[in-house]
């Protein structure tokens, strides 16, 4: 259903084979994309993609545009969003929660198979908060004023990609996991890790500060 008609009788999405996307007849494209073998399913946000995503057997969602989206959280299930070359701006306060939370029972990876995609806040905002679930971050950038990733618990692999921000990943408690060199920019400082937290590196990385 399109977003643009949520109190109304709903609009469905429909393709188009000049343009090879899908449209509402206002217009409106979808958000996310979900191929079910020949089936593909339209979605508007991502509080109604990943209850849905419940039900199928690692869900993988390709990304159909850069947009402005709400904090979303992954309760359970297996989840793959391919940002597909676009960008993601999480809009909140200080006070929101974090952009994506990842529950224990979940696993989320996050890819951009194109290049060039992002996902980012217009606030202080943790752009992912990973508790005691799986968080797989590949080739893509990450850019907040605050911390990129928070680890509570959990898993966090972080391959290759670029994350800013005032601390790049904060690990409270889990296991941190770095391959194919990602780079890091903080302010404070690149990875923060608690006396818990355990890191694996599968190559050479320059890693400059940690507290």
């Amino acid at each position: 259903q399109c977003c643009n008609h949520k109190d109304e009788e709903p609009h469905e999405y429909v393709y188009s084979e000049y343009s090879d996307a899908y449209y509402c007849e206002c217009g409106e494209t979808p958000l996310l994309l979900l191929e079910n073998g020949d089936e593909v399913i339209c979605y508007s946000d991502f509080a109604t993609a990943f209850a849905d995503a419940k039900t199928y057997s690692n869900a993988t969602f390709r990304l159909s545009k850069t947009a402005d989206i709400s904090p979303a959280v992954l309760e359970a299930g297996e989840v793959t969003i391919d940002l597909n070359g676009n960008c993601l701006e999480f809009q909140g306060t200080e006070n929101s929660a974090a952009g994506f939370t990842i529950e224990k029972s979940a696993k989320l990876t996050i890819k951009d198979s194109i290049g060039l995609g992002s996902v980012s806040a217009d606030t202080d905002m943790i752009i992912f908060d990973n508790k005691g679930g799986t968080l797989l971050l590949e080739q893509l950038r990450v850019s907040s004023s605050s911390e990129g990733v928070r680890l509570t618990g959990g898993t966090l692999h972080v391959n290759n990609g670029f994350i800013d921000g005032d601390v790049c990943i904060n690990v409270l408690d889990g296991q941190l996991i770095m391959s194919d060199n990602p780079y890091f920019q903080g302010v404070d400082c690149d990875i923060r890790l608690s006396d818990t937290a355990t890191i694996r590196v599968e190559n050479d990385l320059g890693i400059s500060r940690y507290r």
